[in-house]
C-alpha cells in the first residue's frame, strides 16, 4: 500500500489560498467513516470538489454491517462496494493535490479503507485546511490584532 504524504502548508494562509484559486490541479475531498463489525473507522462515503465548486466525486459505499446506526444513509445493500468504485475515485484523485480540513485523518480513512477492501492505492500528497489555518491564527499578535480590530 502506499504511503500518504501530508505536506506541510510553509506560507501565511491567506496567501495559500490565493494561490490554490489560481491552480486547477488540486480538489477538495471529505469522508465519512463508521465503525464497521468492531474494526476502525472505515470510509462510508467520500465527497470530492473541483476548484470551481462542482462536486466531481460523491459516494456512499456498502459498508457491510455497520454497527453505528443513524448515519440517514439508504439501504447498505443496494450501494456499490468501495472497491467497486475505487477506479472511478482513483481517476479523479490522479495527479491531484487533495486538500481537506482533517488530512491526517481523512489520508488515513482512505488509506484503511483501500487495505480492507483489498484494493490497491497510490501515494497521494494532501495538504490539511484545519492545520494551516490553526497555525494562522496561532501567530504571534494576529489573534490580538483580529480582536482589537486591527487586521
Amino acid at each position: 500500500m502506499a504511503a500518504q504524504y501530508v505536506a506541510r502548508i510553509s506560507e501565511a494562509f491567506p496567501f495559500w489560498c490565493q494561490k490554490l484559486l489560481d491552480r486547477s490541479d488540486w480538489v477538495l475531498l471529505d469522508t465519512e467513516s463508521a465503525e464497521i463489525a468492531g474494526r476502525r473507522a472505515e470510509a462510508v462515503a467520500i465527497a470530492v470538489v473541483d476548484p470551481g465548486g462542482k462536486a466531481i466525486y460523491d459516494r456512499v459505499f456498502n459498508p457491510f454491517r455497520v454497527r453505528l446506526t443513524g448515519s440517514g444513509f439508504e439501504d447498505p445493500h443496494e450501494l456499490a462496494s468501495f472497491a467497486q468504485l475505487w477506479a472511478e475515485l482513483d481517476d479523479v484523485l490522479r495527479d491531484k493535490l487533495i486538500i481537506s480540513y482533517g488530512a491526517v485523518y481523512n489520508s488515513q480513512i482512505l488509506r484503511r479503507t483501500a487495505e480492507l477492501r483489498q484494493v490497491e492505492m497510490r501515494s497521494y500528497v494532501w495538504q490539511c485546511v484545519m492545520i494551516a489555518y490553526a497555525e494562522y491564527w496561532a501567530e504571534p499578535g494576529h489573534y490580538v490584532d483580529h480582536i482589537a480590530g486591527r487586521d
